[in-house]
């Protein structure tokens, strides 16, 4: 005698609870679930961070720069953490000069006051890593806001900064851009920037870029921007080149 027992059920979200018994449909794979196949706790860790290094080319009517630059982001939840420096390699007609630039720390915090905008609030501390006589330490403040619909978003910006040097005035500075998302690895963006100068004397700072996003896999990342000064102060164009690392 051979006997035969057949079992079968469904459950369509796969945490092990039949669908019929199921309180909580369309859990992640990621999450521990009660008898009821609701969420007891998440296997994903709130924890992120991501590093990224890159190299750029400016060039003005009579000087060049090649800036080579290293990030490093951690994300919790909704807030994030970011610093950022560069180093400078300044040619001009009569000389060179290289060096390292200020360290940028910044924090924010996103928030969604509606389904399809985002805002983020930001407090950053400029460090003078930049040997610079009377180099002082300058803090900002910014608020930046971001609207998506279909495959397009519209984002704009507005900071202040509270600059520490002598004789230097404190600057407003303010940025928009439109994107499109081409397809879930690629984006692209077009934005206008504008600085004012720590002097007083200087008109603004104005600029053009073109900013390319692509997700390579699951971890990594790489941009590439394209910048064209507006304003006698700009340099006149830049490329730059980043690739990064998410976890």
């Amino acid at each position: 005698m051979v006997p035969l027992l057949l079992f079968s059920y469904v459950d369509s979200d796969m945490d092990g609870v039949e669908d019929k018994d199921d309180m909580c449909s369309n859990t992640l794979m990621t999450d521990l679930v009660d008898l009821k196949g609701c969420t007891i706790q998440s296997l994903l860790s709130p924890h992120h961070f991501s590093v990224m290094a890159g190299i750029s080319y400016a060039e003005d009517s009579d000087s060049s720069y090649i800036f080579s630059t290293l990030e490093f982001d951690y994300y919790y939840k909704k807030f994030s953490l970011q610093l950022s420096s560069s180093y400078y390699d300044l040619t001009t007609d009569i000389s060179n000069n290289e060096g390292l630039n200020d360290t940028n720390l910044n924090l924010f915090y996103r928030f969604n006051p509606l389904e399809n905008l985002s805002l983020k609030l930001g407090a950053g501390v400029l460090m003078p890593t930049y040997d610079r006589v009377d180099n002082k330490t300058d803090y900002s403040t910014s608020l930046y806001g971001q609207y998506y619909f279909d495959k397009w978003s519209l984002s704009t910006g507005v900071g202040y900064r509270f600059v520490g040097d002598t004789n230097a005035s404190n600057i407003l500075f303010y940025n928009v851009s439109t994107a499109y998302n081409w397809n879930s690895e690629f984006y692209s963006s077009l934005g206008y920037y504008v600085s004012e100068s720590i002097y007083a004397n200087v008109d603004n700072f104005e600029s053009l870029s073109l900013y390319n996003y692509y997700n390579m896999s699951e971890n990594w990342f790489g941009t590439l921007t394209l910048t064209q000064g507006v304003s006698p102060e700009s340099l006149d164009n830049s490329l730059g080149v980043k690739l990064g690392y998410y976890w």
